[in-house]
Protein backbone atom coordinates (compact mmCIF):
# COMPACT_ATOMS: atom_id res chain seq x y z
CA UNK A 1 0.00 0.00 0.00
CA UNK A 2 1.48 3.24 -0.54
CA UNK A 3 1.26 6.04 1.35
CA UNK A 4 2.52 9.99 0.92
CA UNK A 5 2.27 12.56 3.86
CA UNK A 6 2.16 15.82 4.07
CA UNK A 7 3.36 17.22 7.59
CA UNK A 8 3.32 20.82 9.07
CA UNK A 9 5.84 21.86 7.37
CA UNK A 10 4.30 21.65 3.74
CA UNK A 11 7.41 18.54 2.40
CA UNK A 12 6.25 15.78 1.21
CA UNK A 13 7.60 12.44 2.22
CA UNK A 14 6.13 8.66 1.79
CA UNK A 15 7.07 5.45 1.48
CA UNK A 16 9.11 3.38 -0.95
CA UNK A 17 5.84 2.75 -3.27
CA UNK A 18 4.59 6.32 -4.45
CA UNK A 19 1.91 4.54 -6.60
CA UNK A 20 -0.74 7.51 -6.00
CA UNK A 21 -2.25 7.01 -9.67
CA UNK A 22 -5.80 9.37 -9.91
CA UNK A 23 -5.96 9.75 -6.32
CA UNK A 24 -3.26 11.63 -6.20
CA UNK A 25 -5.55 14.96 -5.80
CA UNK A 26 -6.78 13.56 -2.00
CA UNK A 27 -3.40 14.36 -0.91
CA UNK A 28 -3.30 18.16 -0.17
CA UNK A 29 -0.44 20.21 -1.38
CA UNK A 30 1.63 23.04 0.50
CA UNK A 31 -1.12 25.77 1.50
CA UNK A 32 -4.19 23.23 1.24
CA UNK A 33 -7.18 24.03 3.41
CA UNK A 34 -9.47 21.59 5.95
CA UNK A 35 -12.34 23.39 6.93
CA UNK A 36 -10.99 26.45 5.74
CA UNK A 37 -8.09 26.10 8.21
CA UNK A 38 -4.68 24.80 7.12
CA UNK A 39 -4.19 20.92 7.31
CA UNK A 40 -1.75 19.39 9.68
CA UNK A 41 -1.61 15.76 7.90
CA UNK A 42 -3.32 13.88 5.16
CA UNK A 43 -2.43 10.47 4.00
CA UNK A 44 -4.29 8.76 1.23
CA UNK A 45 -2.69 4.83 0.92
CA UNK A 46 -4.31 2.53 -2.00
CA UNK A 47 -4.54 -1.24 -1.30
CA UNK A 48 -6.37 -3.38 -4.51
CA UNK A 49 -8.79 -0.18 -4.79
CA UNK A 50 -9.01 0.55 -1.02
CA UNK A 51 -8.34 4.28 -0.10
CA UNK A 52 -7.51 5.30 3.53
CA UNK A 53 -7.00 8.90 4.05
CA UNK A 54 -5.92 10.39 7.46
CA UNK A 55 -6.90 13.73 8.69
CA UNK A 56 -5.73 15.47 11.80
CA UNK A 57 -7.64 19.44 11.31
CA UNK A 58 -6.60 22.12 12.53
CA UNK A 59 -10.02 22.73 14.58
CA UNK A 60 -9.53 20.12 16.88
CA UNK A 61 -6.66 19.24 19.23
CA UNK A 62 -3.62 17.36 17.69
CA UNK A 63 -3.38 13.67 18.35
CA UNK A 64 -0.97 11.63 20.12
CA UNK A 65 0.03 8.39 18.53
CA UNK A 66 -3.37 7.93 16.66
CA UNK A 67 -5.21 9.91 14.09
CA UNK A 68 -8.06 12.29 14.63
CA UNK A 69 -10.19 10.97 11.01
CA UNK A 70 -9.71 7.90 9.12
CA UNK A 71 -11.76 7.99 5.85
CA UNK A 72 -12.10 4.06 3.91
CA UNK A 73 -13.05 3.20 1.43
CA UNK A 74 -13.32 -0.44 0.19
CA UNK A 75 -16.13 -3.51 0.05
CA UNK A 76 -14.60 -6.45 2.78
CA UNK A 77 -15.03 -4.92 6.46
CA UNK A 78 -13.23 -6.80 9.34
CA UNK A 79 -14.04 -6.73 12.62
CA UNK A 80 -11.98 -8.85 15.63
CA UNK A 81 -13.16 -9.53 19.08
CA UNK A 82 -10.84 -8.06 22.10
CA UNK A 83 -7.93 -9.43 22.51
CA UNK A 84 -5.50 -9.75 25.41
CA UNK A 85 -2.27 -10.19 26.47
CA UNK A 86 -2.25 -14.18 26.24
CA UNK A 87 -0.27 -17.04 24.34
CA UNK A 88 -2.06 -19.67 22.48
CA UNK A 89 -2.18 -21.57 25.84
CA UNK A 90 -3.98 -19.23 27.50
CA UNK A 91 -1.53 -18.68 29.43
CA UNK A 92 -1.29 -14.37 30.69
CA UNK A 93 1.65 -12.49 29.77
CA UNK A 94 3.43 -9.63 31.35
CA UNK A 95 1.29 -10.42 35.04
CA UNK A 96 1.26 -6.48 36.20
CA UNK A 97 3.19 -5.22 33.42
CA UNK A 98 1.15 -2.87 31.29
CA UNK A 99 3.80 -2.38 28.52
CA UNK A 100 4.26 -6.54 28.20
CA UNK A 101 0.35 -6.64 27.99
CA UNK A 102 0.01 -3.60 25.38
CA UNK A 103 2.60 -5.09 23.25
CA UNK A 104 1.02 -8.57 23.44
CA UNK A 105 -2.52 -7.63 23.36
CA UNK A 106 -1.91 -5.74 19.91
CA UNK A 107 0.44 -8.52 18.56
CA UNK A 108 -2.24 -10.96 19.15
CA UNK A 109 -5.10 -8.06 17.43
CA UNK A 110 -2.61 -7.97 14.41
CA UNK A 111 -2.21 -11.53 14.31
CA UNK A 112 -6.37 -11.98 14.39
CA UNK A 113 -6.37 -8.94 11.58
CA UNK A 114 -4.22 -11.43 9.83
CA UNK A 115 -5.98 -14.34 9.82
CA UNK A 116 -8.59 -12.13 7.94
CA UNK A 117 -6.56 -11.93 5.42
CA UNK A 118 -6.15 -8.04 6.28
CA UNK A 119 -2.87 -6.55 6.80
CA UNK A 120 -1.92 -3.80 9.95
CA UNK A 121 -2.04 -0.83 7.55
CA UNK A 122 -5.70 -1.72 6.40
CA UNK A 123 -6.67 -1.34 10.29
CA UNK A 124 -8.80 1.90 10.93
CA UNK A 125 -9.99 2.00 14.11
CA UNK A 126 -8.52 0.66 17.30
CA UNK A 127 -10.45 0.41 20.89
CA UNK A 128 -8.26 -0.06 24.18
CA UNK A 129 -9.63 -0.65 27.65
CA UNK A 130 -7.49 -0.28 29.96
CA UNK A 131 -7.75 -1.10 33.65
CA UNK A 132 -6.02 1.68 36.33
CA UNK A 133 -5.53 4.12 33.03
CA UNK A 134 -3.21 6.59 35.21
CA UNK A 135 -0.68 9.27 33.78
CA UNK A 136 1.81 6.66 34.42
CA UNK A 137 0.33 3.21 33.46
CA UNK A 138 -0.67 4.94 30.05
CA UNK A 139 2.94 5.80 29.22
CA UNK A 140 4.13 2.15 30.40
CA UNK A 141 1.38 1.26 27.73
CA UNK A 142 1.92 3.49 25.29
CA UNK A 143 5.21 2.24 24.63
CA UNK A 144 3.90 -1.62 23.94
CA UNK A 145 1.62 -0.63 21.67
CA UNK A 146 3.79 1.47 19.66
CA UNK A 147 6.66 -1.56 19.47
CA UNK A 148 4.02 -3.91 18.52
CA UNK A 149 2.37 -1.58 15.83
CA UNK A 150 5.92 -0.62 14.15
CA UNK A 151 6.85 -4.59 14.25
CA UNK A 152 3.76 -5.61 12.41
CA UNK A 153 4.25 -2.49 10.08
CA UNK A 154 1.09 -0.75 11.03
CA UNK A 155 0.60 2.85 11.19
CA UNK A 156 -1.73 5.50 13.60
CA UNK A 157 -5.46 4.72 13.53
CA UNK A 158 -8.03 6.01 15.03
CA UNK A 159 -8.08 5.33 18.53
CA UNK A 160 -10.24 5.62 21.51
CA UNK A 161 -8.85 4.68 25.14
CA UNK A 162 -11.90 3.82 27.99
CA UNK A 163 -10.64 2.94 31.47
CA UNK A 164 -12.06 -0.05 33.25
CA UNK A 165 -12.55 -1.63 36.76
CA UNK A 166 -11.75 -4.81 35.21
CA UNK A 167 -11.23 -7.19 31.99
CA UNK A 168 -12.79 -10.72 31.77
CA UNK A 169 -9.51 -12.36 32.35
CA UNK A 170 -8.05 -12.37 36.11
CA UNK A 171 -4.60 -10.09 35.87
CA UNK A 172 -5.42 -8.96 32.37
CA UNK A 173 -5.30 -5.09 32.43
CA UNK A 174 -5.53 -4.38 28.78
CA UNK A 175 -7.92 -5.47 25.94
CA UNK A 176 -7.73 -4.34 22.36
CA UNK A 177 -10.09 -4.51 19.44
CA UNK A 178 -9.85 -3.60 15.98
CA UNK A 179 -11.74 -2.69 12.62
CA UNK A 180 -9.73 -3.29 9.26
CA UNK A 181 -11.42 -2.68 5.66
CA UNK A 182 -9.64 -4.02 2.72
CA UNK A 183 -10.30 -4.22 -1.27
Amino acid sequence: MGLSHVGHSGEERGDSEQGRGSRAGLIPQPGAMTLGRPARHRAVGEHLGMTIQKINPDTIAPPHGHTQVIVATGSKHVYISGQIAIDVDEKLLGEGDYETQGYHTVKNAYAAIAASGANPKDVVRMMVYVVDPTQENLEKLYGGLARATSEAGGSTTAMTLIGVVGLSTPGALVEADMTAITD
